[in-house]
């Protein structure tokens, strides 16, 4: 229960200092064709901002259920995983982020209590121009990953509509992973590559994005996803409408993956994911 409160109280405290905050609730429906393993499953979470002069907090706690084909499992996936981030812009430009991301419990995995832990740097060319380095490092209990984000994002202006456009490389080195059956048929490198688009116009978001290239057990979204589960992505292609209604934003994503589920080698799997989230600026 103190995790489901968490981030309402953090929100609620740091508004009464006089501070910008938003709560953000999300709905996941999660749907896998040619698994051995999973069926579909459903994933919510809540998560609370705040920002104070030139410093961000962010604090998301995740419960992810999926329904699992019996056998080869003995029952359904229970996940809760726990997320912060702390970012900080100095006067000149320069930002610094902090991250830490928590698998509080997971019922099947040896991923279960896994901690990620990211440091990063970033410079602010000038308002349009952002560039962002992000290491990050995830301890399993029997195996570790490395991870290297590089970010680079670009603003352009059309009269009212803003596009964003951010590119993203991300290298992952795998430790000590020929040690165990869930994760040893995984490669010990890999690289991967994504470019998203975002367009903002009067009241309305427009996104589209892909990844290119494996990858496996990676720290995704900045720091607020970690495919802790063995499966190594092939490709990932996802699109979302946003609109501002008073103080809220209400969007909805639409995401689609393909991967091959590590342990058996089951290729092939295709993961569709529809995303509802409503944030609540105060």
């Amino acid at each position: 229960m103190k995790y489901i409160i968490m981030p309402l109280l953090v929100a609620t405290f740091l508004q009464a200092q006089d501070v910008k905050s938003s709560i953000t609730t999300t709905y996941e429906s999660l749907d896998f064709t040619n698994s051995i393993q999973k069926d579909d499953g459903e994933r919510y979470s809540l998560g609370a901002m705040v920002s104070k002069d030139n410093s961000t907090y962010r604090l998301t706690l995740e419960r992810t259920i999926t329904n699992t084909k019996k056998p080869p499992l003995k029952e359904n996936l229970l996940v809760s995983k726990l997320y912060a981030k702390y970012s900080h812009k100095f006067d000149n430009g320069v930002t610094i982020n902090l991250n830490h991301l928590n698998v509080l419990n997971d019922n099947i995995a040896p991923t279960s209590h896994a901690k990620t832990y990211g440091a990063g740097i970033g410079y602010f060319f000038d308002k349009n121009n952002f560039i962002n380095f992000t290491q990050y490092y995830t301890d399993f209990r029997k195996f570790n990953v490395y991870q290297s984000d590089l970010k680079y994002m670009h603003k352009i202006y059309f009269d009212s509509i803003m596009l964003k456009i951010t590119t993203i490389a991300k290298y992952m080195k795998l430790d000590d992973y020929k040690n165990n059956s869930f994760s040893k048929n995984a490669d010990k490198d890999y690289l991967t590559a994504g470019i998203k688009l975002h367009a903002h116009y009067k009241d309305y978001h427009f996104g589209v994005g892909a990844y290119f290239g494996d990858r496996v057990f990676s720290v995704m979204k900045d720091g607020f996803k970690l495919q802790h589960h063995a499966m190594e992505f092939k490709k990932t292609y996802m699109a979302g409408i946003g609109k501002n209604i008073s103080n809220f934003i209400v969007s909805l994503r639409y995401i689609y993956q393909e991967a091959t589920e590590l342990p058996m080698q089951n290729k092939d799997v295709k993961i569709n994911n529809t995303v509802l989230s409503v944030k609540y600026k105060f």
